[in-house]
């Protein structure tokens, strides 16, 4: 058959698939945004480039098949805060001062997260900027919280 060079086919499995690190995951995820298996996140031409301007770039193309599409703006911007997420919480593992973190953050009360939350919506109301603090653990964690709230 003339032509089979440019199939590309589609493995299946009953082991997930991980998106870390992996360019293929793109591919299996969504083979209709990427027919030949070019242009995912993190492949050879894309190198370098964050996942948030990677993003932009292709939720702005002229043709809108990225943006119309059901679900890959939802599961990239996903991506995107779970990446942060991560790379903020493994600053926080190896940090010195790792255990009196945890033991910080096992001390976070339903109390305390109503108290920044209050304090929240009060700078939001007044159109301050939510500053919670770095004088504890669960001032920095309830930051990096609002903060990941405020960006999305």
């Amino acid at each position: 058959m003339s032509g089979d060079d440019d199939l590309l086919v589609m493995p299946c499995s009953k082991d997930p698939v991980s998106m870390w690190n992996n360019p293929s995951f793109w591919v299996y995820a969504f083979p209709a945004l990427y027919p030949k298996g070019w242009g995912m996140p993190k492949s050879d031409g894309f190198r370098g480039i964050t996942m948030k301007k990677y993003a932009a770039h292709v939720l702005r193309f002229k043709t809108p098949v990225f943006r119309r599409h059901h679900s890959f703006p939802f599961i990239i911007e996903n991506n995107i805060h779970r990446t942060a997420v991560v790379s903020t919480f493994r600053h926080l593992y190896v940090s010195p001062h790792f255990t009196e973190v945890a033991r910080e953050l096992d001390a976070i009360t339903s109390a305390d997260l109503r108290t920044c939350a209050a304090h929240y919506e009060r700078c939001r109301q007044l159109g301050q900027p939510v500053s919670l603090g770095n004088t504890c653990a669960a001032g920095v964690i309830l930051s990096f919280v609002f903060d990941m709230y405020l960006s999305m």
